[in-house]
């Protein structure tokens, strides 16, 4: 499936450009790391892949998340697969960094703050679990 990539707007890649103008070869502090991030970022695709997959072993189901998903998007596909036992991997086939909750965006905190390490659009975990859990049912 393909997902949405937060891609930083003009006046961002501005400010950071401006930020950095003056940096030497080390960033010492956590604004000239995400000008850093905001400038790379802005050259990124407009959408990635997002490869998942999910298998079934007797009464084991098994789902693939190509990220580092938030603890709530494995326990909500737990309580909603069709498998009395069913196991979530992180990091599978792909780096797409942090997966957070749509609540965690809201709140805050680095593994929301646009970066190669996280990037997705804001409503990917609920499209990534909703993707999870018809895989489950495909292997049921």
């Amino acid at each position: 499936m393909e997902l949405e990539v937060r891609k930083p707007s003009l006046r961002e890649v501005r400010n950071a450009r401006h930020i950095l103008k003056n940096v030497g070869p080390v960033l010492e502090s956590l604004e000239e790391i995400y000008a850093r991030e905001t400038v790379l970022m802005a050259n990124w695709p407009k959408k990635v892949e997002a490869p998942m997959q999910a298998l079934r072993i007797g009464d084991v189901g098994i789902v693939t998340f190509p990220g580092e998903a938030f603890v709530e998007l494995g326990l909500e596909i737990k309580k909603r697969s069709p498998f009395p036992a069913t196991f979530c991997i992180d990091l599978s086939n792909d780096y797409l960094g942090y997966i957070p909750t749509v609540t965690a965006h809201a709140q805050g905190g680095y593994e929301t703050w646009r970066a190669r390490s996280s990037f997705l659009e804001r409503t990917a975990a609920p499209i990534l679990v909703s993707a999870a859990l018809d895989l489950l049912k495909d292997c049921s």
